[in-house]
């Protein structure tokens, strides 16, 4: 089972995937005022989280890391191109907006290729260009695209660590991935992604 929320200023998505009461988080944020009260009031009595995954390291999917590590002890997982945001306040942005955070929690790296955790088997992809340790992450029919693709556009390439060269990468993976799949964007609504090799510019050629 999916769920969603959507958290902070910046209206990142966080995902919680279920399975048997076994639960992963994806890129848990705080609201204004370190409030976590709509966040965990998504996550049920008798669930288990076992990990929290991030598919990138800016501040507006990582803020609430921290704070679920105390009262969960999950597993933290960011791919290795991506660890240095966590202790670096001007790569993962939260300088830009008047913090300075860092993660404290230990946390473990990843690469590309298959990741289990507990009965979930995930295929992991680097789609770098919002950051270089940007990833995919593939189970079933969803995939968890981070600031990679939304609806109709892309993430930006502008911050620390962005690259448009690898971005146009990225997305050709993309064009030339032969299943359809849900796209879990980080901001905005879902999407296909044959909806989006038919109407995005950055996947349809017009761009």
């Amino acid at each position: 089972m999916l769920y969603s929320i959507v958290l902070n200023p910046l209206q990142t998505n966080c995902y919680l995937l279920e399975k048997n009461n076994h639960v992963i988080i994806f890129d848990p944020s705080m609201d204004k005022g370190n409030d976590m009260s709509a966040l965990l009031g998504k996550i049920k009595s008798d669930w288990v989280i076992d990990a929290i995954v991030l598919t990138h390291g800016h501040y507006d999917h990582i803020s609430a890391v921290d704070a679920l590590y105390e009262l969960y002890s999950p597993k933290i997982y960011i791919h290795h191109l991506d660890e240095e945001y966590l202790s670096n306040p001007y790569l993962n942005a939260s300088e830009q907006m008047n913090e300075s955070f860092v993660v404290k929690s230990p946390y473990e790296t990843i690469v590309e290729g298959p990741l289990t955790i507990g009965e979930f088997s995930f295929d992991v992809v680097l789609t770098g260009g919002h950051t270089p340790g940007s990833i995919t992450l593939f189970i079933d029919d969803l995939a968890f695209v981070g600031d990679c693709i939304f609806k109709n556009s892309i993430g930006r390439t502008d911050l620390p660590g962005g690259s448009m060269e690898t971005m146009k990468k990225s997305l050709q993976f993309f064009k030339e991935l032969k299943r359809d799949v849900t796209l879990l964007p980080g901001h905005g609504e879902r999407t296909r992604l044959s909806y989006e090799k038919m109407m995005n510019p950055f996947l349809n050629g017009q761009y």
